[in-house]
């Protein structure tokens, strides 16, 4: 575990997320909760929370985490289907064919012929409970929004 960190994990099926999660992941972005507040509220839900160092905080995250997926509109993938293995250029309908879409900053689609500079980093956010990959215009082809700061 690193210095300083408060690891938590919550599990539970995408079918068993209530309303109730979603609420507490938007308040949790606007106030301080704590662990008691998180545990009740797992404990209400009847979903595994618990805590593996420091302080234990990392609970809350870790529940708020489960809201904003459920939510179907805030989070990025740092792990899904191939998006380590996709370098260069690469046309948005491979994306597609692996699962996630491509938009622009102004939310249109990108057609699927059209080409992507990954510059070796594909981190899509979900977006309409879909990965989404959020690209701009730059240079004549697309590039990710998110991209890795080097």
């Amino acid at each position: 575990m690193a210095e300083g960190s408060d690891p938590g994990l919550c599990i539970t099926s995408g079918r068993d997320v209530k309303n109730t999660i979603v609420q507490f992941d938007i308040k949790a972005q606007n106030e301080v909760l704590n662990k008691k507040m998180a545990y009740a509220l797992a404990k209400d839900e009847n979903l595994f929370l618990t805590e593996y160092g420091g302080t234990g905080d990392g609970i809350i995250g870790a529940l708020s985490a489960v809201g904003l997926t459920a939510g179907g509109n805030n989070g990025r993938f740092i792990e899904f289907g191939k998006i380590r293995e996709f370098m260069g250029y690469l046309k948005a309908g491979e994306l597609e064919t692996n699962g996630m879409n491509a938009i622009s900053e102004t939310l249109t689609p990108i057609p699927s012929g059209d080409i992507i500079n990954t510059m070796n980093w594909v981190r899509p956010r979900l977006y309409n409970g879909t990965p989404t990959l959020m690209v701009e215009k730059k240079d004549g082809c697309w590039e990710s929004i998110d991209r890795k700061k080097r």
